[in-house]
């Protein structure tokens, strides 16, 4: 994402304050105690990459960072998973919020109950629904 402002607030936030060189938005976005995966959806109505993705949905999956961008939600959800993602789909179009449950397989192969919160948001021309996974029980 590129963003040029001549705000100073918003400036000063995007400016590299980590160790690693992150901004604060990123720091805090690191710092949400549920794993938060965003990713696109495609003109098709599927399900696309994940564009981003925080530190505790990797340490959750046990995934890097990486590897989960070079995914799809449907990668990491249970093949025997029953949720009806086209119906979920066409409610996020139509600007619901949308809570769901689902079943991720880690990278280990472990199957993780999670509730997905999950609702459309536009940045630069396209329609991302950042989902919010909470483990359950």
């Amino acid at each position: 994402m590129t963003m040029e402002t001549t705000n100073p607030d918003v400036r000063q936030a995007t400016e590299p304050v980590g160790p690693d060189g992150k901004d604060r938005y990123h720091l805090l976005y690191d710092a949400i105690t549920e794993a938060i995966f965003v990713h696109t959806i495609e003109p098709d109505g599927t399900l696309g990459r994940f564009i981003e993705v925080n530190e505790i949905a990797c340490q959750r999956l046990g995934y890097t960072r990486e590897e989960l961008l070079r995914r799809t939600p449907r990668d990491i959800d249970a093949p025997e998973s029953t949720t009806h993602l086209q119906g979920i789909i066409e409610r996020i179009r139509a600007g619901e919020d949308v809570i769901s449950e689902q079943i991720h397989v880690a990278k280990d192969g472990r199957r993780i109950p999670v509730e997905i919160h999950a609702r459309a948001f536009q940045l630069d021309h396209l329609s991302f629904p950042p989902s919010i996974g909470q483990v359950s029980g």
